[in-house]
């Protein structure tokens, strides 16, 4: 009888680690995103300068950023600034072209991905520019003020 008693408490501990590792395995296996949609109608309204607010909550780990963008006139946007106690970097970049035949008068766009500090607020700024000397600059720009709790 004290062996049963004693192994009670063992089982309850073995039971809760197995729970609590399972819960970890679980979370860090499920990234979560912010998402900002910055349309094309966004730019077009806006004279070319589109600012955007966002939260990012304690479990997200990247921040993604979809941009209006048309690589057949040699535009792109570009990162110009980050400013803020909140640690952000570029993990990916990449422009998806119109899906359709007819996109001669549709833009494509371009999906930026950061990875995300702890807490904290950034201001991300970028340029839709032609990327070349004499390349026309900051056609249009994106600022983008987040906040991280």
């Amino acid at each position: 009888m004290i062996v049963t008693i004693r192994l009670k408490p063992a089982i309850i501990f073995g039971c809760t680690v197995g729970v609590i590792l399972l819960l970890f395995l679980w979370m860090s296996s499920h990234s979560r995103y912010t998402y900002v949609d910055a349309s094309c109608e966004n730019s077009v309204e806006s004279q070319g300068a589109i600012c955007e607010e966002a939260e990012a909550d304690m479990w997200v780990d990247f921040l993604q950023v979809t941009l209006c963008s048309d690589h057949a006139d040699g535009f792109e946007w570009q990162l110009t600034d980050v400013t803020g106690q909140l640690r952000v970097e570029v993990l990916s970049r990449e422009y998806f072209s119109p899906s359709t035949d007819e996109s001669e008068e549709l833009d494509g766009t371009e999906v930026w991905t950061f990875t995300l500090g702890l807490t904290g607020n950034v201001t991300i700024s970028m340029e839709y520019s032609q990327p070349w000397e004499g390349g026309t600059r900051a056609a249009r720009t994106f600022d983008l003020s987040l906040n991280r709790e």
